[in-house]
């Protein structure tokens, strides 16, 4: 029965965090690339690389999903 609650509530934070997602304007797999693009330039740039170009963003995620 524990279970079931927890599952519940489960579907109630990710249901939250889609809503918090929705507002902050990632609504849609176009907005969430931009999002990772940013996040992966902003890591070369902390490790000291140049900024990726496309091809290699393209890379990146690739090999991130593997």
């Amino acid at each position: 029965m524990n279970y079931r609650n927890n599952y519940r509530n489960r579907v109630q934070e990710i249901e939250r965090l889609i809503k918090v997602l929705k507002g902050v304007g990632i609504v849609n797999v176009e907005e969430l690339s931009k999002v990772l693009v940013r996040i992966m330039q902003s890591y070369a740039v902390q490790i000291g690389i140049e900024p990726l170009r496309p091809r290699e963003l393209e890379y990146v995620w690739q090999r991130l999903i593997e």
